[in-house]
């Protein structure tokens, strides 16, 4: 029995010594780098957001860590255009747009940090074409509680159009329909009283300006085999903010590809659209799903670690640019 004491201890004795390990981390392996993240679409100013990075032993709040006082140039085919100008917690923003079939490179500069570049392309979308638009109009009243009672004509224009797209097969092409037009949210409310009574009321939203999401079917010549959609996420650009449901590069794969598109809403007025067909380039999808791995097993001590997809030279982050083709309705 002492035998036997004498090797448990022995053995713990090794187990507990083979278990340890020293690591010693050295802050110049994790240098601090400036941090850019933006979606810049087409036809619109350039803005992005200039963070840093912490160090390992650094006490920060988040705010902390946004830069203020960066200098921010663009280029346009390696030609200097404009200095950006900071606007509010880390943001910083241009007076030029974004053109179709340009190249253009954002510089950041900031005492104690490498420069910071971001390469952003936008192609000009000529495999595109909008065709066979088609609207039709329902006129109603309708009578509302809140804020005070009313009532209000309301238009429910229904969008139909057709989009051909010639896929290139050497790049993986994932492409976004959407209308751009004025409209107001109708919603029905329903509040039970104590006597099991309803009562039952229209509220109306405000009315916006914006983009708003189409409903897509394959019915050419490509017999769909896998999800239509490759990628949905929340954008993140002041104009054209969103919901983006992407089509997947495995629906076209190379071929000519005809789609049938629609959409609806409610306005009290009648005024000109566009449709939209957005360009997204496959960086975009590198980081929305290395983001979204992260987030699954970051807090997961069996996992190993994710690195977030990033694009920028000599720095951290995400900037692209996304294009896109126009092309206005007239509604009467």
């Amino acid at each position: 029995m002492k035998y036997i004491q004498i090797i448990i201890i022995i053995f713990l004795l090794i187990f507990n010594s083979s278990c340890e390990k020293e690591f010693i981390i050295d802050d110049d392996d994790f240098p601090q780098m400036l941090v850019l993240n933006g979606i810049v679409f087409q036809d619109n100013n350039f803005r992005i957001n200039v963070s840093k990075s912490a160090g390992i032993n650094e006490s920060y709040t988040y705010g902390d860590l946004f830069v203020t006082d960066a200098i921010v140039k663009l280029y346009k085919e390696d030609e200097y255009i404009e200095t950006m100008a900071h606007d509010s917690i880390g943001f910083y923003s241009s007076q030029n747009l974004a053109i179709g079939g340009n190249n253009y490179k954002i510089e950041v500069e900031k005492e104690g940090y490498p420069v910071a570049v971001a390469n952003l392309g936008f192609k000009n979308l000529d495999n595109i074409t909008i065709k066979n638009v088609s609207y039709t109009l329902t006129d109603s009243t309708y009578a509302y509680d809140k804020p005070e009672p009313s009532e209000i004509l309301l238009y429910y224009v229904e969008i139909d159009f057709e989009l051909d797209i010639n896929d290139n097969p050497n790049l993986k092409d994932y492409y976004c329909p959407m209308v751009e037009c004025e409209r107001q949210y109708v919603s029905q409310n329903t509040m039970w009283q104590d006597n099991n009574e309803s009562e039952t009321w229209l509220e109306l939203s405000e009315l916006q300006h914006g983009l708003i999401s189409t409903y897509t079917e394959v019915y050419s010549n490509f017999q769909m085999q896998n999800q239509i959609y490759s990628l949905s996420f929340e954008g993140f650009d002041t104009y054209y903010g969103g919901y983006y449901r992407l089509l997947s590069d495995e629906l076209f794969n190379g071929q000519s590809i005809t789609l049938d598109i629609s959409t609806s809403y409610f306005t009290p007025e009648l005024k000109d659209i566009s449709i939209l067909s957005f360009w997204f380039p496959e960086s975009i999808i590198e980081y929305e799903e290395s983001l979204k791995l992260y987030q699954t097993v970051n807090d997961n001590p069996y996992t190993e670690p994710v690195n977030i997809y990033s694009n920028i030279e000599n720095g951290i982050g995400f900037v692209c640019g996304v294009s896109s083709f126009r092309q206005n309705v007239s509604i009467e």
